[in-house]
């Protein structure tokens, strides 16, 4: 892979792909934290999961390389990974240049609804980028929003593929910091992180049935 992409955890014998634009490094500690979280749950609960990590926070460029390094993984990887877990809308672009495997998508909030400024407007450009990711939630097999907000905006056909878990995030992530705004009045929070693992664990289960 590269700098930009490339994987940060991979278990032997690995059937389900994590594709992330947050994960934690020695330089940012907390950043995603909670992915990790996630992907360290699920292995305990005996999921053996790869992790590939887009890092976009260092150029978009990283996603378009994501791109072209996914699209040819479609021959490299092909059986590989029974289902693809796929982290925030910006990493959705990228990761639907791989195709084989179904794909479960968890949306963190501003990728759906928009980065509002402090007066709460959306800027144009993520009007656009907002736009882009909820029109190609339509191709992929599962997804899953943090609010009923989020998932009222989705396009019908998404929403009929669409779980609302709500979870607990941390500081660590941005785009779920930035549009708290808009999900603190409506968004309700899983209690524990152990209830958003199985609602997890749940949709990944009807989806692989489904492929099965």
């Amino acid at each position: 892979m590269s700098a930009l992409v490339g994987f940060v955890h991979r278990d032997p014998g690995a059937d389900v792909l994590v594709i992330t634009n947050m994960w934690p490094e020695p330089e940012r500690p907390v950043y995603g934290i909670f992915v990790k979280r996630q992907v360290d749950s699920l292995r305990e609960a005996g999921v053996h999961c790869d992790v590939l990590y887009v890092r976009g926070y260092l150029t978009p460029l990283a996603y378009a390389r994501s791109a072209l390094e996914l699209c040819l993984a479609t021959v490299r990887w092909r059986g590989r990974y029974r289902l693809v877990h796929v982290h925030a809308g910006e990493t959705s672009l990228a990761a639907r240049f791989f195709v084989g495997p179904p794909m479960l998508v968890s949306y963190c909030g501003d990728d759906v609804l928009g980065d509002p400024r402090d007066d709460g407007s959306v800027p144009p450009g993520q009007l656009v980028r907002s736009a882009l990711v909820r029109a190609i939630s339509v191709l992929f097999s599962r997804t899953i929003t943090k609010s009923r907000e989020m998932h009222d905006r989705l396009p019908a056909r998404s929403r009929a593929r669409n779980d609302v878990i709500a979870s607990r995030c941390d500081a660590s992530c941005t785009a779920c910091s930035a549009s708290s705004r808009r999900l603190r009045g409506e968004s309700r929070r899983c209690r524990t992180r152990r209830s958003g693992l199985a609602a997890l664990s749940g949709c990944m289960s009807r989806e692989l049935c489904s492929r099965s």
